[in-house]
């Protein structure tokens, strides 16, 4: 009979009885030893599957969120306020952040959603949550408004809403409320301000009411360059796009003038560069000090410069330095860079402009001059842009 248990006692032999052992002590304790071996190794392996289940996933992601600096870190605020413990708080002003991300197909999505489950381990982070915008890039389409936003992005006080949202603009998505608005925006900590870029507020007839309505002590950032040059870029980017669809597209100078040799003051990307008509929608329902201009052409030679003002208007610690740029020879303009990684913009930015007759231009110029002079003094910032 064999005397399952004890086989592998080295002590004793496979098939001896109790009675064959039971003189000695000695032989009995280590044979017992051995006997319990195996159901203390389940034990074992079933405590350490445990702690892995249950803590791995959260540990890891309380490293990588450890790593972050100091300033954007989940669970920090400097001051009297709460440290890294902050993590595990069920505080309602807390988000619920996904630890890892998996790739369901949005009807495998619904599936699990409808079941109660969440396709996310998550983690609640006190301080962090989605928010309406302090601040927005208002315009102008083509002056450089998502070189702006990505230049401010190095900032570690700003987070930005990447793709451009036209609640303010568009009629139906300003009918889904703010709670829909805010939801688009990127979750942010308390010591972080959310930047928004929608170009076409700035020649919206109903965004400025909307956006006071929304918050009448809103930041508003406005980016410029010379209104001729920027009706010719417009007019490359549809060209561009024309092109690639295989459609035509008119010349140039057929769209700027009329037969009559009028300047087509119609035509929807002179309508754009008439920058006073524009600024004195938003300057009936805000003040001057609530809006801060950008001159787009110094932005390209010099955004070290022009990115410190921002900071400044917007009350936060200079962080964003010299070195954060670089001129892309093969581009033509600056990158960007930090630490970690470096970031130039879309090859469909700083795109080369079409020939046009150095005659056009200067046509252009003086049309707009007037509308310069006094976009200048309305303003109070003179920007030089030439007249002929």
């Amino acid at each position: 009979m064999l005397c399952w248990g004890l086989r592998k006692c080295p002590s004793c032999s496979p098939c001896h009885s109790k009675e064959s052992y039971a003189g000695s002590d000695r032989s009995t304790k280590s044979c017992a030893f051995h006997s319990k071996k195996p159901f203390i190794c389940i034990v074992f392996l079933s405590l350490v599957f445990s702690f892995l289940v249950l803590y791995t996933k959260p540990l890891q992601s309380y490293s990588f969120l450890s790593a972050l600096p100091t300033s954007t870190r989940p669970g920090v605020k400097h001051g009297n306020g709460w440290s890294s413990s902050a993590l595990h708080s069920q505080n309602s002003s807390a988000v619920v952040i996904p630890l890892f991300s998996v790739p369901y197909s949005s009807s495998q999505q619904n599936l699990i959603e409808s079941q109660g489950f969440s396709r996310h381990p998550r983690l609640k982070v006190k301080g962090a949550q989605r928010r309406l915008p302090e601040v927005l890039i208002i315009g102008v389409r083509k002056c450089g408004t998502r070189a702006l936003l990505e230049m401010l992005n190095l900032h570690p006080n700003i987070r930005k809403r990447d793709a451009e949202v036209h609640f303010f603009d568009d009629d139906d998505r300003y009918s889904r409320g703010l709670e829909w608005y805010r939801r688009k925006m990127p979750i942010s900590f308390d010591n972080q301000i959310t930047i928004e870029k929608t170009p076409s507020y700035f020649v919206s007839h109903e965004a400025p009411a909307r956006i006071y309505a929304m918050d009448p002590n809103i930041k508003l950032l406005l980016i410029v360059r010379d209104p001729a040059v920027r009706v010719l870029s417009d007019y490359a980017q549809i060209l561009e796009s024309k092109r690639a669809k295989g459609s035509y597209f008119k010349p140039f100078h057929k769209l700027v003038f009329l037969p009559n040799g009028d300047i087509n003051d119609s035509y929807n990307a002179i309508q754009i560069s008439q920058y006073l008509i524009h600024i004195l929608r938003w300057l009936r329902v805000f003040s001057r000090s609530q809006l801060h201009i950008v001159d787009g052409d110094r932005l390209i030679q010099n955004p070290y410069s022009e990115t410190r003002k921002v900071e400044k208007f917007l009350g936060l610690p200079s962080r964003i330095q010299s070195s954060n740029f670089y001129f892309n020879r093969t581009k033509g303009f600056y990158c960007m860079r930090n630490e970690t990684h470096q970031k130039c913009l879309a090859d469909s930015k700083g795109r080369r402009h079409p020939y046009v007759d150095p005659g056009i231009m200067e046509r252009l110029r003086r049309y707009f001059a007037p509308f310069n002079e006094e976009f200048y003094k309305r303003v109070g910032q003179n920007f030089s842009w030439p007249t002929s």
